[in-house]
């Protein structure tokens, strides 16, 4: 009697509740490298892979009164660029990636050229979830945006097609 008391107790326990992984709620951090920092102007400046959409010229054989000609036609493909920001730390917040909150004085003394830190996508603080992969002492720098960047040189302009196609 006593074993099938035992029996339907087993049978009535729930399963163990499975925890579900974190995942984050907000976009993943840019990686930057930092050019340099000026506490006494109150700016960081920044070098970042940026996506940009480029024009480019593609050949395009087409049939104009039973003959083939090319023309050019306007493609656009996204490419990478390094581009260069200046923060102004008044206007952003600086941590760890282990929590210690940095005063604009002591950024200096944390970041040098060269060093990697973390830039908040969205003007928020960065999800605890992408934190684990990176070390506790790096720095991450929650900006409302940038004050200055460098102006990117400008693609040149496609070319007019060779033939123009009447109606």
């Amino acid at each position: 009697m006593q074993i099938t008391i035992l029996s339907a107790a087993f049978l009535f326990v729930p399963p163990p509740v499975q925890q579900r992984p974190g995942f984050p709620s907000g976009p993943q951090p840019i990686f930057a490298v930092v050019a340099g920092v000026e506490p006494a102007a109150g700016t960081i400046q920044v070098r970042r892979l940026e996506a940009v959409q480029v024009a480019v010229n593609v050949p395009e054989s087409v049939q104009v009164n039973g003959q083939a000609i090319t023309i050019m036609r306007t493609a656009y493909r996204q490419e990478s660029r390094m581009v260069e920001v200046v923060y102004s730390l008044d206007k952003s917040q600086a941590q760890t990636a282990g929590g210690k909150m940095l005063a604009k004085e002591e950024i200096g003394k944390h970041l040098r050229p060269g060093s990697v830190i973390l830039l908040s996508a969205d003007g928020r603080p960065v999800d605890p979830v992408y934190l684990r992969a990176i070390q506790t002492d790096t720095v991450i720098l929650v900006v409302a945006g940038p004050t200055m960047s460098q102006p990117l040189p400008s693609p040149k302009p496609p070319l007019p097609p060779l033939i123009e196609l009447k109606k």
